[in-house]
């Protein structure tokens, strides 16, 4: 489904607030120590120091950071990127070369704000040497001038749209772990993950109590709920803090009752059992959420609600046949009737909330510099100097590029400045040149769109006449019914850089620069050619 989200002028005041911090001294912030990094035997950005020192040994997650890092680091640091440029860093998962670069660097920096994935986050935690420095990006960017979006989500369903979620942060290398305790109703359920290409990943089912999910902290996750019979539920849950390693208990944090009404009248669910006043939930994003602060399991999302005195709706519309593919034997025979309540969009992808795509604003990338510059000074204090004469040469090539950008985007029609793209990674781009993200298909690159995205997607085409998608250049191998769709309502399909490089760009300025001229080409009223354009009506 689109997911509509306007520009706001939050980043602004984000801003603002941001720069009066920019006067603290960032090494508080970067003395958090973590991984270690780089590579023996893997390509690097710099090489060795010129006296004859043994360089810096430095790590970077995205092309994008390490090509920051290199611009500031200069010969006196051995950068080793860990993610491919043609990799999507969301999904990315590491090998033994990346763990070896992580257990030799002195310093790793990494995005954070969950933009890598999970298993990436883990290596970068548990591999580090004693003495090494991890920089989170994203964590210390408003230390220097930089800010942060929130990333919303709007889901306009039939049906309430129901995740799990973690609120709150108690302990370094923890997760949350969640179950089933019991279940009391007239048919089993299951909740459960639908991976990017339609494959079901059981999390919990009343079947099997000893299911568990694991969340982050700090992060939330789509799910799909299936009840395999009509009537009222009462779904016991519990939840505890365990050890992320050894899957130890450190503390259990809370149990609740979920209750639903499934394919019945949820005003007729049995006084009993819940308590009064009662609250129908049939619309909108909610999550099942586990608050770290108060301890508690509540409800949270499109609106607040008390799961104790709350009815989760879930309508005879839901009633659906299962298919015959293998991978749903779990709820059932095919064609067995189950009522559903979908993920609404589709793929495994854990989130925080806020967006991690904070290179996309250029002030943000002055931000990350001047981190960048800091880290590698404390690293290293013999190179200060050069590394801050080469972070302001940097800082200046970044603001100079901005002025470029916003060249080309005001030759853009205010009515043209429309971004409607693969996945919701823009929010950026759009805060610091003031265009509009006008529709999304969903919020993770490598989601492939359904047939109901498909078709949100060409109303949304139609009803704002916009002239040109975007999709990003690593993702189109996946995204052919996006195309259709767009060649359908004659819409061109065009390249924008977000989370990597391209076979054309292989640098942060370049990108910025591209990702410019292709929206004034593609959005624009002139006949220039946009920079890499992808699709079946490519102009020459």
């Amino acid at each position: 489904m689109i997911h509509s989200r306007l520009s706001s002028r939050a980043g602004a005041a984000h801003r603002r607030r941001a720069a009066a911090a920019a006067a603290l001294v960032l090494a508080a912030v970067l003395g958090v120590t973590g991984c270690a990094t780089p590579p023996a035997g893997s390509s690097a950005h710099g090489a060795g120091d010129s006296a004859g020192e043994k360089p810096l040994r430095v790590a970077a997650t995205t092309p994008i950071i390490a090509d920051m890092v290199s611009q500031v680091a200069g010969p006196r640091v051995e950068v080793t990127q860990l993610i491919p440029s043609s990799a999507d860093p969301h999904i990315f998962e590491p090998r033994l070369s990346t763990v070896r670069a992580v257990a030799n660097a002195d310093v790793v920096f990494s995005n954070g704000l969950l933009l890598e994935e999970q298993s990436m986050q883990r290596t970068l935690e548990a591999h580090q040497h004693p003495g090494a420095r991890h920089v989170v990006l994203g964590d210390s960017l408003t230390t220097a001038g930089g800010y942060v979006l929130p990333l919303v989500e709007q889901a306009n369903l039939d049906t309430v749209w129901l995740g799990f979620r973690v609120e709150g942060r108690k302990k370094d290398g923890a997760k949350v772990r969640l179950r089933f305790m019991d279940t009391d109703g007239p048919g089993d359920v299951d909740a459960f993950i639908t991976g990017t290409f339609g494959t079901p990943e059981r999390l919990l089912s009343s079947r099997d109590t000893r299911r568990e999910a694991l969340l982050p902290q700090n992060a939330h996750t789509h799910l799909s709920w299936a009840f395999s019979a009509a009537g009222y539920y009462s779904v016991h849950i519990a939840a505890d803090l365990v050890e992320e390693s050894t899957g130890e208990v450190l503390e259990p944090l809370a149990e609740q009752v979920l209750h639903f009404a499934v394919g019945v009248a949820p005003e007729h669910y049995p006084a009993e059992d819940i308590e009064a006043p009662v609250t129908l939930l049939n619309q909108g994003h909610q999550d099942v959420t586990v608050d770290l602060h108060s301890n508690a399991i509540t409800l949270t999302g499109d609106s607040e609600v008390d799961p104790a005195h709350t009815v989760i709706d879930v309508p005879p519309a839901t009633l659906q046949l299962l298919p015959a593919d293998p991978s749903y034997r779990f709820l059932g025979r095919p064609q067995q009737e189950v009522y559903m309540l979908h993920q609404a969009v589709l793929g495994k992808h854990i989130h925080g909330d806020t967006d991690p795509h904070v290179w996309l604003d250029p002030n943000n990338g002055v931000a990350m510099t001047k981190v960048i510059a800091e880290a590698l000074a404390a690293a290293d204090p013999s190179g200060r100097a050069e590394y801050q004469r080469r972070a302001e040469a940097y800082e200046a090539q970044i603001r100079d590029t901005a002025t470029e950008m916003q060249r080309d985007i005001d030759q853009i029609p205010a009515s043209r400045r429309k971004l409607v793209t693969t996945h919701d990674g823009y929010g950026y781009l759009a805060e610091a040149f003031e265009l509009e993200v006008a529709g999304f298909v969903s919020p993770n690159p490598a989601v492939q769109p359904s047939p109901r995205d498909l078709r949100a997607l060409r109303e949304t085409l139609r009803g704002l006449n916009v002239p040109a998608v975007f999709v990003q250049p690593n993702t189109t191998a996946q995204t052919q019914d996006l195309l259709s769709a767009a060649d359908d309502e004659d819409v061109e399909v065009c390249t924008l850089y977000g989370d990597s490089f391209g076979p054309d760009i292989d640098s942060y300025l370049d990108m910025l620069r591209a990702n410019a001229a292709n929206m004034r080409s593609c959005l624009g009223t002139d006949n220039s050619t946009p920079h890499t354009p992808t699709g079946k009506d490519r102009r020459a």
